[in-house]
């Protein structure tokens, strides 16, 4: 006899890591504390971000919004991420989702709230299926940036036990998508200055191109 859909989904997701099921519990239960109003928001700003091109956001970008602690919000990230992958796939339903997902990404006693958590994704799925694949194609080719990490570094310079020169230096730490991909580096003022400059225009740049984009597509 064929299995049935759930049962295929719950062999899918008990095949994840026991951690990531707990994190995943753990997202969940932090889902089912926010408002109706809170977690709308939390999709809104999850699909704001594809459209502009990232593929995975920082859980820290939700807590102003949520209230969350910064664990919390990376849990509530991963959560509504997985179900964001799941039910983008046609054979996966709402119903079957809360039906094979508990006790395996949800706790039992958040179940009730599970529907309310689905339904912003469900009901507006064909837009967040569409900026995930405009993020998924900004992401092709080449190792994409994921973040970057910076702390000031004062040097200074002692002639005859006295600081005979100091300056402040940035040092950087650049993590993309692939592994052994990663870059250290050290930027001074003037560096620093000139990369925002260049940033900036090219910022100006990308926005003149999706807006002359957009006007030759309506």
């Amino acid at each position: 006899m064929p299995s049935s859909s759930v049962e295929d989904l719950k062999r899918r997701l008990s095949a994840y890591p026991s951690d990531a099921h707990m994190f995943f519990k753990q997202g969940f239960g932090a889902a089912a504390r926010l408002s109706e109003e809170v977690r709308n928001q939390v999709v809104q700003e999850l699909v704001a971000n594809f459209r502009r091109g990232k593929r995975r956001v920082d859980g820290s970008t939700l807590r102003s919004m949520t209230g969350l602690s910064a664990l919390d919000s990376e849990r509530l990230m991963s959560a509504y991420s997985l179900l964001i992958g799941l039910l983008s796939e046609a054979e996966v339903s709402l119903d079957d989702l809360v039906e094979a997902g508990r006790d395996l990404i949800y706790f039992a006693q958040d179940g009730a709230s599970m529907p309310a958590i689905l339904k912003p994704i469900s009901e507006g799925l064909g837009a967040i299926d569409a900026a995930v694949q405009r993020a998924q194609l900004a992401g092709r080719v080449l190792p994409s940036f994921q973040k970057m990490e910076v702390v000031i570094d004062l040097r200074l310079q002692f002639l005859d036990g006295k600081v005979k020169h100091h300056i402040p230096v940035a040092v950087a730490y650049l993590k993309t998508d692939v592994a052994k991909e990663d870059m250290w580096f050290q930027m001074s003022r003037g560096d620093i200055e000139d990369t925002i400059k260049s940033l900036n225009e090219v910022l100006v740049n990308m926005i003149t191109a999706e807006t002359i984009y957009s006007e030759k597509s309506d």
